[in-house]
């Protein structure tokens, strides 16, 4: 086994463990249920650090909160107004309401598995929302936006220090 190839494999064992971990607690949806996915996530190779400034600077020039905690960025911002797939499972929109989103940062093999949870924030009441097959693929969108950036900058650090 290569070099590669064993930094790579607590990465996928992580990834592997993650989705059974979410498809044993998941139930069938019932008849009329919108269909729910796991959390999305990707490897991005490029250090924790890089991955975090890039997430930060994002959420600054959209003028979004962001705390740093542990291995997780929040990003909070208001909820004008609630969908009706929301309401099912966080009940009816209050004033106040926030959206946060988790995005986790762990060290993977040399790079970062990000990975995002959203929740509804009301007060101190906290409802977690599994994503809709719609909101997963926005989510892996942000998130493949967030890795190319994230690897175009170690790219050209690489570079950089390849001339030094």
């Amino acid at each position: 086994m290569s070099e590669k190839d064993h930094l790579m494999r607590p990465t996928t064992m992580v990834l592997v463990l993650s989705v059974l971990m979410v498809a044993g607690c998941a139930s069938r949806p019932q008849f009329g249920q919108r269909l729910q996915v796991a959390t999305p996530g990707t490897v991005v190779n490029a250090p924790v650090r890089i991955v975090r400034d890039v997430i930060t600077d994002s959420a600054r020039r959209r003028g979004t909160a962001i705390t740093l905690v542990g291995d997780g960025l929040i990003l909070e911002a208001p909820l004008a107004e609630t969908r009706v797939e929301v309401e099912e499972t966080c009940g009816p929109h209050r004033p106040g309401r926030k959206t946060r989103v988790v995005l986790t940062t762990v060290p993977a093999g040399g790079g970062t598995l990000l990975s995002e949870d959203r929740y509804i924030v009301d007060g101190a009441q906290t409802c977690y929302l599994r994503l809709s097959p719609e909101d997963a693929a926005q989510s892996r969108n942000a998130l493949n936006r967030i890795k190319a950036t994230a690897e175009e900058i170690q790219r050209r650090i690489s570079a950089h220090a390849a001339l030094q």
